[in-house]
């Protein structure tokens, strides 16, 4: 039985058709990329309408026309098992807009919902690592805002041909994992300021001057610590962003690229039995 400690967005926008792994998938939308005999937004709904700790779901993408192409997705939302939401221009737009729909219900037994935010291309995604990462949120006490990471050597172990992106702290190299927990209103403010930022990435200048000079030289030379990063977001959005660090290296394996779609459907064939055993050791 669910407790519904919270909600869930799922971010599915894209970058359009012109996306090579939209065009070597033969897709109209990246959500509807297949791994493993299903589509990558499936995959995803699947470990979160099976996890005890999960209520409501608000898929934010695909488009409409998108969408419609995926029977069972319009499945699920004609039932109200998911609600959908058209995407919003890049990914923190569209994660301020999920969780601007949880807002507007306004009810109390939603008013104190904290919210997992995670994206359709998690194809990999396992309902052991929402369960450990949603515990380990809950216990960082004070947190406003939790990301997971895991290291980037054993994230590319892990799914051997990969090259993940790795952020190099003095403290060691870490990959995030798309797992994110809102977990009061003030961490909407680090989504406000990732928005911020995004809009932000074509104008060097700004950008440097938005993070602050000094912590990113500090980051480009390998000086600055991940907790010292941590404090500085804090610093920049008067909220407490805390790290999750999964024992699970998978969970930093996105499908971004025709690389990353050819590895990940390579290792379900070799591991067809991935996230069987871990949703069992939960249940």
């Amino acid at each position: 039985m669910k407790n519904n400690t919270f909600n869930a967005v799922v971010l599915a926008g894209d970058r359009g058709p012109s996306d090579p792994l939209v065009q070597a998938a033969r897709v109209s939308a990246k959500a509807l990329v297949t791994v493993g005999g299903r589509a990558m937004i499936l995959r995803v709904l699947d470990v979160l309408l099976a996890s005890p700790r999960v209520g409501q779901i608000v898929v934010v993408g695909p488009n409409e026309a998108a969408r419609e192409e995926c029977t069972e997705l319009n499945a699920l939302i004609d039932a109200g098992k998911v609600h959908w939401l058209a995407p919003e221009q890049g990914p923190s737009a569209s994660a301020e807009r999920g969780l601007e729909y949880f807002s507007a219900q306004n009810t109390a037994e939603n008013a104190n919902v904290p919210t997992l935010i995670t994206t359709a291309d998690h194809a990999l995604l396992t309902q052991a690592m929402v369960e450990d990462f949603l515990l380990e949120a809950e216990h960082l006490k004070g947190a406003d805002v939790v990301a997971a990471m895991v290291e980037k050597e054993a994230a590319e172990a892990a799914l051997p041909g990969s090259r993940r992106t790795g952020l190099k702290f003095s403290d060691g190299i870490y990959c995030g994992c798309n797992l994110f927990a809102v977990m009061t209103s003030k961490g909407r403010r680090a989504i406000s300021f990732w928005r911020k930022i995004e809009h932000l990435r074509k104008k060097p200048v700004k950008l440097l001057g938005a993070i602050g000079w000094r912590q990113a030289l500090f980051f480009r030379l390998g000086r600055l610590s991940l907790p010292e990063a941590l404090q500085h977001l804090g610093s920049k959005t008067s909220c407490r962003a805390r790290i999750a660090h999964l024992s699970h290296p998978l969970a930093a394996a996105d499908v971004d690229s025709a690389q990353d779609w050819k590895l990940a459907g390579r290792y379900l064939r070799e591991n067809p039995n991935h996230g069987n055993e871990q949703a069992q050791a939960i249940s």
